[in-house]
């Protein structure tokens, strides 16, 4: 676009002309870039705006209802810090907020006997809660639905709920004991056998050996959900004729009892004069454990064994990122946000029935960690408007955890958009196209 001048020629006149015409080149120049930057600009609000449509048009029915205040508590089994337990709570705080329920957390800090005594010292209260949501941790809140039932509140179990003896004494939701409105599941076992299945594949593609060696570290066998849980991952290595299940060990949830079994483990093999191929176990912190185990005994995590682990965890998001494991299944953090979506409706419904829910969980994999992976790490649960899955089109809850991912997604685009709008021209053109 710039000519050349030639600043040899003599006169004042040529000189003028020249000084015109780069003047006018640059001004066009400027105009140029401006345009560019605004196009830029206007390209990323557009695609913003076009998925914040998509969204918006989903809950528009239920953006403009005004929730009348309820209460619920919800008594954690676990204790504060404890990965999984705050997520469940991370989420369940922001639905909460979304759907006016006043929300209180009482920790049981994973002494079984301190759950009766928190929910009894609930029903002596004057000024109960509306709802208490609880997790049947070692089968123990069955037993108090009697008492529960003389008082105003309705319960919802989360997590864990009744196991097949236990419903035979005690029934289904609804029946005979009124005051227990559901049951809000995982499906564990499905997430179970599905990490499971991803291991033994992983490893025949990997290993040209006729049998394959493996580890499974549980957590416990007490709760139903766990129970359901080992009983996937059990049956799909019973079933795999070329898997040899050297141990089941219990790592009770935790890294330290993991990497100490783990390592014990490695040390039998190796005098065996074998080498494990796949490690599944039942919790991310379980699987961190093993990993540490094997770095330490000079093995590759993802190169010479596989891991898979299970409930999302930050720090296993960046591990699966970088190979050093397979996989890590989860979403049934969503359990508690979705828990506060069942009260919801149940409060403003007339013909809400009492009802399991058993909703899937989903895995993080290489082929999805760099799609979903930055919003498990830095998670902005109050990015998404839970009053979405409120509702229930037909009676059926859609109960997806990527959805709320995805939403979150979709929200953080749109405000990192609209924000750079608000910069000086010559900050905006950093929105990537």
């Amino acid at each position: 676009m710039l000519h050349t001048c030639n600043f040899m020629l003599q006169g004042d006149v040529m000189h003028q002309q020249c000084i015109k015409r780069l003047a006018r080149h640059a001004a066009a120049m400027r105009w140029c870039c401006l345009i560019l930057v605004t196009g830029l600009c206007l390209s990323a609000l557009s695609r913003a705006l076009a998925i914040e449509a998509a969204t918006t048009s989903n809950r528009e029915s239920s953006n403009h209802v005004i929730y009348s205040p309820i209460s619920a508590t919800f008594i954690n089994p676990g204790l504060k810090g404890e990965r999984f337990w705050d997520m469940i709570v991370a989420t369940m705080q922001a639905a909460a907020q979304d759907l006016n329920i006043r929300l209180e957390v009482l920790y049981a800090d994973r002494v079984h006997a301190a759950i009766p005594y928190l929910i009894n010292d609930i029903l002596r209260r004057k000024t109960p809660p509306d709802y208490l949501v609880v997790v049947n941790d070692a089968k123990i809140v069955a037993s108090l639905l009697p008492a529960i039932d003389k008082s105003s509140i309705k319960l919802l179990m989360i997590v864990n709920g009744l196991d097949d003896e236990q419903k035979r004494e005690y029934g289904i939701p609804g029946s005979p004991h009124q005051s227990w409105i559901g049951s809000l599941l995982p499906d564990m076992e499905g997430a179970a056998r599905r990490t499971a299945r991803g291991l033994l594949l992983a490893a025949r593609q990997q290993f040209d050996t006729p049998v394959y060696h493996g580890l499974a570290l549980i957590g416990e066998n007490t709760t139903s959900g766990i129970i359901a849980m080992n009983k996937g991952v059990l049956d799909v290595f019973a079933h795999a004729d070329d898997l040899i299940l050297d141990r089941v060990l219990e790592a009770r949830w935790n890294q330290q009892d993991a990497q100490r079994l783990t390592t014990h483990y490695l040390a039998w093999m190796k005098q065996n004069g074998e080498a494990p191929h796949i490690i599944w176990a039942a919790n991310d912190s379980m699987a961190i454990g093993a990993i540490d185990a094997l770095s330490a005994s000079g093995l590759t995590p993802g190169k010479d064994v596989f891991i898979s682990g299970m409930n999302w965890s930050p720090e296993v998001i960046n591990m699966v990122e970088d190979g050093r494991m397979l996989m890590t299944d989860g979403g049934h953090i969503m359990a508690g946000a979705w828990s506060m979506v069942m009260l919801r409706d149940y409060e403003d419904s007339t013909d809400m029935p009492a009802r399991e829910i058993i909703f899937p969980m989903t895995a993080i994999t290489r082929n999805n960690v760099e799609f979903y992976g930055p919003s498990l790490k830095n998670p902005h649960w109050d990015l998404v408007d839970f009053s979405y899955f409120t509702r229930p089109n037909e009676g059926q809850y859609h109960f997806q955890p990527l959805d709320v991912l995805e939403l979150m997604i979709n929200n953080q685009y749109t405000s990192s958009a609209i924000d750079k709008l608000a910069l000086p021209i010559t900050e905006r053109g950093k929105i990537t196209p």
